[in-house]
Formats: structure tokens, sequence, C-alpha cells
């Protein structure tokens, strides 16, 4: 994996004033930033940034190959991936003048196949369109009218209302690359879709995988028959133990297993008992090469809705919960995420306040792994609403 964040290079132009880079070889760099992620706000104090595009620009080497999988030269198929995990939020993409994406979805992760289009020598341009332009454009009228924000045309953009919302936040608009850019290669699997579920069931543990895993190896090319080319082994492990998901040679691997663990010990609210939790791996294994595709920690509790007698009483572990908390704001409205350090400081607050709940309103942004991977840490429960910002989402057609 490399992570490219270092030498961007961020220029300023009128709204849809070039449809592609081509401009940029000749032009100079308003912002020469160390590192990304950044966005605009952080870069400049300038009022009205939605009304321009920001373009940004990077260059990186990359050695290309294959992996010999036989004395006869045959190589084994490698895959390239550009992964963008966030883009505020009207965004053009294009790889050595090439296009390969428009974004139009801040929350979303983008995952870009590269693999035909990669060189030793490569630049990267991002181009964020201007957000004004956008709301601008004319279209159907909401069924009802929101008082939280000016401009209604804002439920057709998948983007936080964050800079939006007069009287309640800085007026500082989410534009530029917010989360990080990487180069991904796969030899031996890629993971494409990865859904991990637990629960506890008495004193057992519970857990449902599921999970979707391109095959590379199983494309190799050249070897003579017979060959064990393509052949791979999906494992498991959690608390010392390892799990066969899948053994065979297919190209594309479909995974929806369930392993019950059993003696666990359960992971509770900081207020009602110990967060106890247990490392977990996913793993690929082709021929003798091992490579570790997932790693997590998670936690078994048994969560239920008492509804006796009237009552709406919250029990984990059967017991009864009183949930005390407040709603979270983002740690860093400039960045959107900010340092990981800054984040476990102020969770840990909450949590030696008392608190044992943290409600994620629907007008923000979707957090971070980290944010909930220190909330199963510290023994807080995070609730996250469904992003509709308070009002009325257009339908499809």
């Amino acid at each position: 994996m490399m992570r490219l964040t270092e030498n961007w290079q961020v220029r300023k132009t009128n709204a849809d004033q070039y449809d592609s880079p081509a401009w940029i070889q000749n032009a100079s760099a308003l912002f020469l930033v160390d590192s990304v992620p950044a966005t605009i706000a952080s870069l400049t104090d300038e009022s009205e940034i939605e009304k321009f595009d920001w373009w940004y620009s990077t260059e990186f080497n990359y050695a290309l190959g294959g992996v010999p999988a036989a004395e006869d030269g045959g190589l084994s198929v490698v895959k390239h991936f550009l992964v963008f995990d966030g883009l505020a939020t009207l965004a053009d993409i294009w790889l050595n003048g090439e296009k390969i994406l428009t974004a139009e979805n801040m929350f979303l992760q983008y995952k870009v196949d590269v693999t035909e289009k990669l060189k030793a020598k490569n630049q990267l341009d991002i181009c964020f369109r201007s957000i004004q332009q956008a709301l601008e454009v004319q279209r159907k009228r909401p069924k009802w009218k929101t008082k939280l924000v000016e401009h209604q045309n804002l439920r057709w953009i998948r983007t936080t209302l964050l800079g939006f919302i007069t009287g309640w936040t800085p007026p500082i608009k989410p534009i530029g690359i917010w989360r990080e850019v990487r180069l991904e290669t796969y030899e031996l699997a890629n993971l494409v879709d990865f859904n991990l579920q637990t629960s506890l069931q008495n004193e057992n543990g519970v857990i449902k995988i599921k999970a979707e895993i391109e095959n590379p190896s199983n494309q190799t090319q050249m070897l003579p028959p017979p060959s064990s080319a393509g052949m791979c082994e999906i494992i498991f492990e959690i608390n010392n133990q390892a799990y066969s998901l899948y053994t065979g040679s297919d190209k594309t691997i479909q995974i929806d297993k369930e392993i019950i663990l059993q003696n666990i010990k359960s992971w509770n609210p900081h207020t009602h008992g110990e967060a106890n939790l247990y490392p977990c791996k996913l793993k690929v294994k082709v021929q003798n090469q091992l490579d570790i595709m997932k790693e997590a920690r998670v936690g078994f509790r048994h969560v239920h809705l008492n509804r006796e007698n009237n009552l709406f009483q919250i029990q984990v572990n059967e017991k009864n919960i009183f949930a005390r908390g407040a709603v979270w704001t983002i740690n860093d409205i400039v960045s959107l995420d900010g340092k990981v350090e800054d984040l476990k400081s102020a969770l840990m607050l909450a949590r030696d306040a008392g608190m044992n709940m943290l409600r994620i309103g629907g007008t923000m942004i979707y957090e971070q792994d980290a944010f909930y991977d220190l909330c199963d840490e510290l023994g807080i429960i995070g609730l996250a609403r469904f992003y509709v910002c308070q009002y009325g989402l257009p339908r499809a057609g």
C-alpha cells in the first residue's frame, strides 16, 4: 500500500473554467501542501470558497511488474486500486490525463481499478467543483421545506450541512480531500466487501461473517497443467483460534459463515462492567504466502428493548441501562476528522464525566472508524443517525 499524502499542489479557478487538467502543467500552484488529508479551509482563510473550483495535483512513482509464479516465467496477475476515503464533495478525478472517476458523495469510499492505467511515473489530478454553482441549478420543488438551511437544493447533494446552518456553525464549507488517498496493490486477494456482526447468547459469542473476495491468483497466466494456481484459503482468527472459512479456486469468493465461541467475556458500557474486546484477523493463504486482509477488535453483547408494561427500557446483557450522554459534534470543523489523539482525549473526557452514550446527529458526518474503535475501547455506546439532514430526500426519477 502506498499512501499518497505528500507533495500536493492546489490551484483555484472559476467554476467550470476547465473541463480537464491539461492547463495545470503551465500554471503555478496557489498552495503547496506537505500532507493530505487537507481541506481548502485548512489552507486558507478566504471566504466564499464554495464559489470556485479547486484543483489538487500530485505525482507519484511506482515500480510495475508481476511476481513470478513458475520457473517458466509465468506472472501472477497483480491488481492496483486508487482508493479515496473522503472527497468533499463534487469531484472529477484524472490519472495521467485520463478521467477515471466522478464522485458525488463525500461520505462514500471510492475504489478505482487502475491496473491498466498505472505507469512508472504518474500524475493524479482532482478537481472539486463549485458547490455554489451546483446549488443554483434549477430542480424540482421539495415536498416540504426546511428552515434548517437556506439552500433547499442541499437535499440533492450528499454533503455535510456543517458550514451551511446559519448561526449554528461557522461558515466553513466542506471542500477538498478530507480523508486518505492511497494506492492499494493486491496479489493474493482483494477484499471487495466485508461485514462482521457479533452477539452474545448466554456465555457464548456468536460471529456472523459475510465477505466477497476477488481472487487474482485464479487468473495466473502461462502456467502449465497440472497447477495449483488459483487455490487459496480464507482464514479467520480470534481468541487464539483459527477457523478455515473457504478453500478453493473460485475467481469470486462469497463467504457467509457463523462461528460460535464458548465462554466469552461480554462487552459492557463502562458504567455497568468491563468493555471486553477480542482482536481478530481475516487472512488469505495462497501456497506459502499469507496476507492479512482485515484486522479489528470485536465485543460481544446482547441488546434488548424491554416494552413490558409500556416501558421503553434498553437492556444490555440483561442489565437495565440508563443511557446518559450527549449529541456528539465533530472534533475539528476545519479538517472534519481531526487528529486521532485529540479524538481520544475528547472521548475520555466524556467517559470520565459519566457518559455511556454518544449520539451522532444526521446533519454532520459519518464518523471515522477510529471514533467507533475508541468508543468500543472506552465502553461508550455509539448511536449514529442516518444522514437525512432533517429534510426530504429527492426520489429517484
